[in-house]
């Protein structure tokens, strides 16, 4: 399932300014694990997916770095409100994220999304 898999997982938001995204939250607490290319592709694309290393032969500096052998990928956004990114991935070979994983990891996303909104107000 979609948790057993799950080894780190980095909440991104924008700052006020909207051209920096910080992280706010991390698991595990020593270090959040970023890959800037996969964050830049959630971004630019404005969409959720699933991120695998055997699918894509080369892979950036920081996924290399990191390890990361799966991964999820959702844009924060609620209404026209971009909020920032959810991550998270494994570094387990045998790791493999399927679209119910995905379905569920948006669903979180879009309840994040309204919760840190409903927050900032």
């Amino acid at each position: 399932s979609l948790l057993d898999q799950v080894e780190r997982s980095v909440i991104l938001l924008t700052e006020p300014s909207g051209q920096e995204l910080v992280a706010a939250s991390y698991y595990p607490a020593h270090e959040p694990a970023i890959s800037t290319t996969l964050i830049k592709k959630t971004l630019d694309e404005k969409k959720a997916f699933i991120w695998e290393s055997h699918q894509n032969p080369v892979m950036s500096a920081s996924a290399k770095r990191l390890k990361i052998k799966a991964g999820l990928y959702s844009p924060l956004t609620f209404g026209s409100h971009h909020i920032g990114v959810l991550c998270a991935d494994s570094t387990s070979p045998s790791a493999h994220f399927n679209e119910e994983d995905l379905s569920l990891f948006i669903s979180i996303s879009q309840v994040l999304s309204a919760l840190i909104l409903a927050n900032r107000k």
